[in-house]
């Protein structure tokens, strides 16, 4: 995962009070309950973007030799086959 607990405690942490804050959002239940929810929510899709990203790293290197003769940006190829296989997935990043 890319981010540490600690960036994802405060990300959380700032959702709910900016959503708290514009008024236009009623939440039910303890702040506590509300936080741990949207804490597993950001890190059920930061894993489903890791497992994307593992998939992408072998697919890649699966193709190394080709990669490397043709000259091919390892980066740019491997964003265009994150996204390509994001779109496929119906996965939102």
């Amino acid at each position: 995962m890319r981010l540490r607990q600690e960036e994802i405690d405060y990300t959380v942490w700032s959702i709910v009070r900016k959503l708290k804050e514009s008024g236009k959002v009623v939440f039910l239940g303890s702040d506590e309950e509300l936080l741990e929810q949207l804490r597993q929510a950001l890190v059920k899709e930061l894993v489903v973007e890791d497992e994307l990203n593992r998939e992408v790293d072998k697919i890649l290197q699966d193709h190394q030799n080709e990669i490397q003769r043709e000259s091919v940006d390892y980066r740019r190829m491997f964003q265009l086959i994150k996204n390509k296989l994001a779109k496929e997935r119906g996965l939102i990043l």
